[in-house]
């Protein structure tokens, strides 16, 4: 049934509901191979859409924000680690390589900063 339900979700392209399925179901069955390419499959599709918002992996992103706006935000360790990998030369790839994070956390966060303002997103010259 639950399989049925992740199935339903990947059909239609609703990665992001077919991942907490995927992942629920694996906490329960951490062996299940299917359960497993699911999860797969859905932290690439969500990987990969992250990556389109932000523009490409060799997009560099850089700070958008005056220091003195920098400071009043709140950011959780994460978003604060990687927005000081934020150097206006490293690509979007390179920073996620270097943050040492899930790949899907790594943009995921990335696009959140972008969304925020805090960063824009510049093509590589």
């Amino acid at each position: 049934e639950v399989l049925a339900a992740i199935e339903a979700r990947l059909s239609a392209g609703d990665y992001g509901r077919a991942l907490v399925l995927a992942e629920s179901a694996l906490d329960q069955h951490p062996d299940h191979p299917t359960l497993a390419r699911s999860a797969d499959t859905c932290r690439g599709e969500l990987y990969k859409r992250y990556l389109e918002r932000l523009g490409a992996a060799d997009h560099v992103p850089r700070v958008a924000m005056q220091s003195g706006a920098l400071t009043g935000l709140t950011l959780d360790h994460r978003a604060g680690f990687l927005l000081s990998c934020v150097d206006g030369d490293s690509t979007v790839e390179e920073i996620i390589d270097v943050s040492a994070m899930p790949k899907l956390e790594a943009v995921r966060v990335l696009y959140e900063l972008l969304q925020e303002g805090v960063i824009e997103m510049t093509a590589r010259r």
